[in-house]
């Protein structure tokens, strides 16, 4: 799921456009929006875990989190189509946590009644596989019925996006193994892609006999003996192999 917060505006905001901000607003609601589907209907909009009651017209969730990409962290892209049906207003950007490169991916901020089981907007991206990217999602309702439905694609037909992709936190991104080489006794700097990963480091080359040790010489690290380097903050870390 998504962290969630909810607000309710003046309607008298949807004449001049409704901000998509949490300045000066205060939340009504906040929990953790579990589905990408759902469907409040006439009643007060909830979420799980739901603390606090909002009024049934006239107001915004702002959802946050980390969605990931489906396959294995290894350089490889697809493009992803995003569809979103919804009462009323959707948007959705992704950011590449690699770069801090935001992709505004639907911009459908409008009053206007749901197409389910069509869709109102869609919109495309090129994405890393295996990567898990920060997500900003905001909703708002302003009359009658409420309901938000997103689904995903690399291919022809629409899946609704699963839960299992969503995380208030973000998980740990399985990195390709790190080959360190020995035979010059050079370290060797990793960059990492989040502030959670992990590699098990291996060795080619070297000359001499004996167990190859492993230690970390500088960076937001920490690196095992036997080879098993974790992330302990962005940035870059330096480890050397030895025997």
């Amino acid at each position: 799921g998504l962290n969630a917060r909810i607000f309710n505006f003046p309607a008298t905001e949807v004449t001049t456009g409704v901000t998509r901000t949490e300045v000066g607003r205060s939340a009504c609601v906040t929990g953790t929006l579990t589905n990408p589907t759902v469907d409040w209907g006439t009643g007060v909009p909830t979420v799980s875990g739901n603390s606090g009651t909002c009024l049934a017209d006239d107001f915004m969730v702002h959802a946050t989190g980390y969605l990931t990409i489906p396959g294995t962290y290894d350089g490889s892209t697809l493009t992803m189509t995003f569809e979103s049906a919804s009462d009323d207003g959707t948007y959705l950007a992704l950011t590449d946590p690699t770069n801090s490169a935001s992709t505004t991916v639907i911009d459908n901020w409008v009053v206007q009644s749901s197409a389910f089981p069509s869709f109102n907007a869609s919109g495309q991206m090129v994405v890393k596989a295996g990567l898990t990217y920060d997500v900003d999602l905001w909703l708002f309702d302003h009359q009658g019925g409420a309901s938000f439905n997103l689904f995903w694609h690399d291919g022809p037909t629409p899946v609704v996006l699963p839960q299992s992709a969503l995380s208030t936190v973000r998980p740990l991104t399985a990195q390709p193994p790190l080959t360190v080489g020995i035979a010059t006794g050079s370290p060797t700097s990793l960059t990492y892609v989040n502030t959670s990963v992990s590699t098990q480091l291996s060795t080619t080359g070297g000359d001499g006999i004996g167990a190859v040790s492993y230690a970390k010489v500088s960076g937001n690290c920490t690196v095992s003996a036997t080879g098993l380097l974790t992330a302990t903050g962005a940035g870059a870390c330096v480890a050397r192999a030895a025997r």
